[in-house]
């Protein structure tokens, strides 16, 4: 029971930052300034934060061990 609980707790969690991801590659797309520099900016915001990502489990991993 306290796995499932658990889960369902994760999955919120989840929903919550992909629902504010998207609402920010959204304002990223739109934004004026970046329309004017040539280039992916959305790529390029969202491969950064995959770094970030990495970088904190990883972190994250060595502490739980």
């Amino acid at each position: 029971m306290l796995n499932k609980k658990k889960g369902e707790t994760m999955q919120k969690t989840i929903t919550k930052y992909e629902l504010r991801f998207n609402r920010l590659m959204k304002d990223i797309e739109k934004d004026k300034i970046l329309k004017k520099i040539p280039g992916n900016h959305t790529a390029g915001i969202a491969s950064l934060m995959i770094k970030d990502l990495k970088k904190y489990l990883k972190s994250n991993r060595k502490r739980a061990a």
